[in-house]
């Protein structure tokens, strides 16, 4: 009678439950849908408050004993790239765990990671990987589920590079407070894990993941509720909360667990004898309701049981899980106070066949399993490849391989059971070393003699790990064939000469060698014909000093002229001829400099042929000078100054128009007083008037 009674009870509270999927009635709270996930925020930001990079040598704190609480399920499933991105945001975070260096960094002023650096994917696809990051490894406690990626101010949506941070807990920035909490943290896990390993049966084990879990917490919000912290420390928690610490419980013990999230809501995704399920401990956890601790609506349940029992469409993932998600199509027939079973699977996925097509150099790997619709995972290292307990790679057609190695691959297919692990010793052999690839070919240009010369390079590269050497050879037809060796030029870089005028072809060629090709050991490449042309200089670019003034001498008058190309001082008679014009008579006289062999051009300067210097005697009278000056035959006649003043500040001036005045006296000047005088002679020139150079300043004092 007890029995029936029982049952009626269960039946009754089956249909209320169902009734309000997912809601509890709390002491303090109406009925309430028992979701609490807060949405992966992204932030789009190129003025961070910091943009500091995470930097690799800090991986001296790397601790693979963490490595076990996560689910490589969604990262066996991700491109090159996304992997990077992934692989870098897993060093990074795996440092910070265990570091006692503060977290400084700061965007939209809350405290971020450093960044790490991603290329070849948009913005969109970067935040798809960090959140999967995000979600994959819960044991990252003091993370938020929030992300920064770092742009130029240039940045469109389709920049395929960029940064990305993840957002922290400022309860966990401080490096000192971090790892005391790590440490706390991971002695409670290591406490439920021993729990867990004592469970015989894959069944037990799941049941006790799950009743540990609803069995610490209670359902409630908190600063920390999105981490896993907030299960195993405050036993406070939401959605978030539990499915971190189921997913953390379960992949500890290789029980592969993933976390999936809605717009509001998060679970579980797990894979029990090859096949993957749903299970929500949040939804679960009745925390005393109906007088029930937790009951098993939830557990293990197929995608089509989970939305039947979810009326408010709490459980339909976003669209950042599309491509990745497993398919979950068995169902335990778990009901509210039994967990049901899971599937036993009676086909055995086929053995996976690993057929291998030889090349020189490479081989070309083909994976099959005769299970339709199976998938194949691989590892290259030799260790054993799993759907999501290890990283590996998913199989998406032939591959090729350039280095011997081990090959290990596993099929997998829902409702069967894995197959057995193939095996492949791979021998990669070399009969003839790979032609190089040339990807930089050197550049043409044109100079004008004397320019600073750009020195050509050549990149190349090799897949067969042999050696590459260089040779640059020149020509005078553009053929990359029949050229003069260049001797010593043998580096990937060659600087060109410009001491002749005309064009010059340069090529180089690439050879690599590699000791362990059985048959041809070396193979060359050649680049392309490279045009170097060099011109004549124009003497207008190049700079010319040393034309001065010059006195008249009765004789033709040169300068001495310096002729510069930058740094090249060029030669009179091999790189430029000079002439003059009107050079002999007081006047205007005119220089040419031509140029010749590398330089062209001419340049035209004038310059002055001034009265040569006269000289004067100075005699004194009563308040009078007598002046007397050399007569100038060549000169118009004479400017004379006189002062009291010997710097010539101010002074008296006496023009004589005739060269043949030679003499002359001042008169009316101060007794007793010092007086300077100076003369020079002037030449009058069609309307230009020439001056000389000043006679040598004579004092002499007034009687």
């Amino acid at each position: 009678m007890k029995d029936k009674f029982k049952l009626l009870l269960l039946c009754l509270l089956t249909i209320v439950i169902l009734q309000f999927s997912g809601k509890t009635t709390y002491a303090n709270e109406e009925q309430s849908l028992k979701t609490g996930l807060h949405k992966a925020t992204l932030t789009m930001t190129s003025e961070a408050e910091s943009s500091n990079l995470f930097h690799a040598t800090r991986s001296s704190y790397y601790s693979s004993e963490w490595e076990k609480y996560s689910s490589y399920y969604y990262y066996n499933t991700m491109n090159a790239n996304e992997k990077k991105l992934y692989d870098q945001l897993n060093k990074m975070c795996l440092y910070y765990l265990e570091s006692p260096s503060n977290l400084t960094d700061k965007t939209n002023n809350k405290t971020t990671t450093p960044y790490v650096t991603y290329s070849g994917l948009k913005a969109q696809d970067a935040y798809n990987v960090a959140l999967i990051f995000y979600y994959s490894n819960p044991q990252y406690f003091y993370l938020q589920p929030g992300f920064c990626l770092y742009y130029s101010t240039k940045w469109s949506v389709d920049q395929l590079n960029g940064r990305v941070a993840i957002y922290v807990y400022d309860d966990f920035k401080n490096g000192t407070k971090r790892v005391s909490a790590t440490e706390k943290f991971k002695q409670e896990i290591s406490t439920y894990v021993k729990q867990l390993e004592k469970q015989p049966t894959l069944q037990d084990k799941v049941k006790k993941a799950h009743d540990l879990v609803t069995g610490m917490t209670v359902y409630k919000s908190t600063a920390l509720d999105q981490s896993a912290y907030s299960t195993f420390i405050e036993h406070k928690t939401v959605c978030a909360g539990y499915a971190a610490a189921f997913s953390i419980l379960c992949n500890a013990i290789d029980i592969d667990t993933t976390v999936v999230t809605s717009e509001t809501h998060a679970w579980n995704n797990i894979r029990l004898n090859g096949s993957w399920y749903n299970i929500d401990c949040t939804w679960d956890d009745l925390d005393g309701a109906y007088g029930m601790s937790h009951m098993y609506l939830y557990f293990n349940r197929s995608k089509t049981i989970l939305y039947q029992y979810d009326k408010d469409s709490a459980h339909v993932p976003t669209s950042s899980w599309n491509n990745y998600l497993p398919s979950c199509t068995l169902d335990s027939g778990a009901t509210i106070d039994s967990c049901g079973k899971i599937s036993t699977p009676g086909t055995k996925t086929a053995t996976p066949v690993i057929a291998t097509t030889t090349g020189n150099g490479k081989n070309t790997i083909k994976i099959t399993s005769n299970t339709p619709g199976s998938t194949i995972y691989y590892t290259l290292n030799g260790s054993a490849p799993s759907a999501a307990n290890a990283k590996c790679y998913r199989y998406t057609g032939a591959f090729t391989i350039t280095k011997s190695c081990t090959i290990k691959a596993i099929a997998v297919h829902n409702t069967y059971s894995d197959s057995a692990t193939a095996t492949s010793s791979q021998k990669v052999a070399i009969s003839s070393a790979v032609t190089p690839s040339i990807t930089s070919q050197p550049a043409s240009n044109t100079y004008s003699y004397g320019d600073k010369v750009k020195t050509l390079s050549i990149k190349a590269s090799v897949t067969d790990g042999g050696t590459l050497s260089y040779q640059w050879y020149k020509n005078i037809k553009n053929k990359a064939t029949g050229g003069t060796v260049i001797e010593n030029a043998t580096k990937s870089s060659y600087v060109p000469s410009l001491s002749n005028l005309g064009t010059t072809y340069y090529y180089c060629v690439v050879t690599n060698t590699n000791t362990k090709a059985t048959v041809k050991k070396s193979v060359a490449k050649t680049s392309v014909a490279t045009k170097i042309t060099v011109k004549a200089k124009s003497l207008k670019a190049c700079k010319v000093s040393g034309i001065k003034t010059k006195t008249y001498t009765g004789k033709t008058l040169k300068q001495s002229i310096l002729v510069k190309n930058g740094s090249i001082t060029l030669k009179e008679k091999t790189d430029y001829k000079v002439s003059y014009k009107k050079n002999k008579n007081i006047g205007t006289a005119t220089v040419t400099i031509t140029g010749i062999n590398h330089y062209t051009g001419s340049c035209s300067y004038s310059f002055t042929i001034t009265p040569k210097k006269n000289n004067i005697k100075v005699s004194s009278g009563s308040r009078t000078l007598k002046i007397s000056c050399n007569k100038d035959s060549n000169a118009s006649g004479y400017v004379l100054q006189y002062t009291t003043n010997k710097k010539f500040s101010h002074y008296f001036r006496v023009t004589l128009t005739k060269n043949s005045t030679t003499k002359i006296s001042i008169k009316h000047l101060k007794s007793k007083q010092t007086y300077y005088v100076r003369l020079r002679s002037y030449k009058k020139v069609g309307s230009k008037t020439i001056y000389g150079p000043w006679s040598k300043v004579v004092s002499c004092k007034v009687k």
